[in-house]
């Protein structure tokens, strides 16, 4: 199996259909798969979402290392920011706090990777912006 770009895909796949693809899945194809997974987000009133697909790959492979590492590894795959970008990273941060009460492990260990590494993407790139003024 070859992926490539995948996200919008699933983004269109109705959940049942997307349960009955996965039934017939082996782990490795899993593996595959699961860092193009739609993303959890904040919906249009500011509450928390993860996309059914999303929560169903996370529940049934909670107890594997690889899916879990792939599904975090793709959720900034290929974004590209500019600007003041310790300011970007301290948004993300509360926004991934946001879905450290979710009601599975994985999602909830989600966020909390992801608050930790906005932390310190914002932490790191304010003392090189800083250094980079008194040049």
């Amino acid at each position: 199996l070859h992926v490539v770009g995948l996200t919008s895909i699933f983004s269109n796949i109705q959940k049942k259909e997307f349960e009955v693809w996965l039934e017939k899945q082996d782990l490795a194809t899993v593996r595959k798969i699961a860092r193009f997974l739609p993303s959890p987000y904040l919906d249009s009133d500011g509450t928390p979402k993860v996309p059914d697909i999303t929560s169903m790959v996370l529940q049934k492979f909670e107890n594997d290392e690889d899916v879990f590492s792939e599904f975090y590894s793709g959720r900034h795959h290929m974004e590209l920011y500019s600007g003041n970008l310790s300011e970007k990273y301290e948004k993300h941060a509360p926004i991934a706090e946001q879905f450290l009460s979710q009601p599975l492990k994985r999602e909830r260990e989600w966020a909390s990777q992801e608050h930790e590494q906005a932390k310190q993407s914002a932490t790191s790139w304010e003392e090189r912006e800083s250094e980079e003024i008194f040049r």
